[in-house]
């Protein structure tokens, strides 16, 4: 499943996030880093999303970076992202910025 992350088509690789997620397969990290940039929102979506279940430490500035994202519903999905690594992480600084 983490293979089909690389998958040049968006379909696919978008598909393969939400697996991620729903399994929380923390493999999927790494891949999903280089799909925030995918120039579709909705992959870009999927990706904070899966950095927000299962992104470690060395992802959180990805997703606080995306709070920024040009694209209102990216913008929305990342502050779940945020609000779930400041959980996740215990950083309670994080859940600052979404003030």
């Amino acid at each position: 499943m983490v293979r089909g992350l690389g998958d040049p088509d968006w379909r696919p690789a978008e598909a393969c996030l939400r697996v991620a997620v729903r399994h929380e397969l923390s493999g999927a990290a790494g891949p999903a880093t280089l799909l925030v940039g995918h120039p579709l929102p909705r992959v870009r979506g999927q990706a904070v999303r899966c950095l927000g279940v299962v992104g470690d430490t060395e992802h959180v500035d990805v997703v606080v970076g995306l709070l920024d994202d040009a694209d209102p519903s990216v913008r929305r999905i990342a502050a779940g992202a945020v609000a779930r690594v400041a959980r996740r992480l215990d950083r309670p600084d994080l859940e600052r910025l979404l003030d």
